[in-house]
């Protein structure tokens, strides 16, 4: 038959008595008593055991500034102390649990609006692709030199150009299309920019 300890036979009506008396050892018996169950019982509230152990130290926190009131109970309420002690660590234990879940709700929003507002400033940060009114006058500026610049060249320089830029076509292509060689088509090319760079200038 296992012996049960005197620490076992105390109360917790009894050991706060005797922590009240000044007896701090009382208070590490309670500690014993209840650690590990309200452990298990906050890891498995808050679904991890990372924040288990702070949570607990405040609940032992809360008991030893809360002990006066505990014994100062009526006498009528004295009768299954040890369950009102149990019942009151647990309901301690589980408000901190829920303010822990509130708190990680709101980190969890503080996080998500500090990344929203970081993609906005990086948006902001993006250039704008479309280009200004300036930029369009100047390309429709730069557009009619251009054209104007193309009718210079002969014939068959136009041709292989609006070819080549227009249709994106290999030298090959243009070539089957012109009839001619795509050396000839080439060279015709080169020349075609060469002339349209002298005229532009």
């Amino acid at each position: 038959m296992r012996q049960v300890s005197k620490e076992q036979e105390l109360s917790d009506r009894c050991l706060i008595d005797k922590i009240c008396a000044g007896e701090s050892q009382a208070f590490e018996v309670l500690v014993r008593r209840y650690q590990d169950r309200l452990y298990n019982f906050i890891c498995l509230y808050l679904g991890s055991n990372d924040e288990a152990l702070d949570i607990l130290q405040g609940v032992w926190v809360q008991l030893y500034l809360s002990i006066g009131n505990l014994r100062e109970q009526p006498t009528s309420a004295r009768k299954g102390q040890v369950e009102s002690l149990k019942s009151w660590l647990f309901h301690v234990a589980r408000n901190r649990c829920i303010d822990e879940l509130r708190k990680r709700k709101r980190r969890a929003q503080h996080s998500l609006e500090k990344e929203q507002n970081a993609e906005a400033s990086m948006v902001l940060l993006i250039p704008d692709a479309a280009p200004l009114p300036e930029t369009y006058a100047e390309r429709g500026e730069e557009q009619q030199r251009i054209v104007a610049a193309l009718q210079v060249l002969p014939l068959k320089f136009r041709r292989i150009i609006w070819l080549r830029y227009s249709q994106e076509l290999t030298f090959d292509e243009i070539g089957r299309q012109l009839s001619m060689l795509p050396a000839t088509a080439k060279t015709y090319y080169y020349r075609a920019c060469r002339q349209l760079r002298q005229v532009l200038a």
